[in-house]
């Protein structure tokens, strides 16, 4: 899907980086900087908090903070709705380069292909 990255994918490419990128004393990238991703899914978005990159956006993120905890979501990042439906209009408003995704959303694939930038 254009505009997307399957986890696997993602984190092959992160393992390229240099290690000081992903070393712990390092500040988060914003998203923005790193071509501004949402995560689909809270693993997504787990593996990406864990690699210090914060999305613009991920689904349900009081649950997420009730129930994974770690790693943390900073404040500012977007609530895009329900992990199974995503608000698809605010994640067009948002604007981002892509999605970071299990692949669970495949309905909406078109839908998330015109919306990434």
């Amino acid at each position: 899907m254009a505009g997307a990255f399957h986890r696997r994918r993602f984190l092959r490419m992160a393992s390229a980086l240099p290690l000081g990128l992903l070393a712990g004393g390092t500040q988060p990238v914003r998203a923005k900087d790193a071509g501004g991703v949402c995560a689909l899914d809270w693993t997504s978005a787990q593996a990406l908090l864990s690699l210090g990159i914060v999305p613009r956006g991920l689904p349900e993120i009081d649950r997420y903070r009730r129930s994974v905890v770690e790693p943390a979501v900073p404040d500012g990042v977007a609530d895009i709705g329900a992990r199974a439906e995503p608000n698809l209009e605010l994640l067009d408003r948002l604007a981002p380069a892509g999605f970071v995704t299990d692949g669970m959303l495949s309905a909406v694939r078109g839908r998330l292909e015109r919306i990434a930038r």
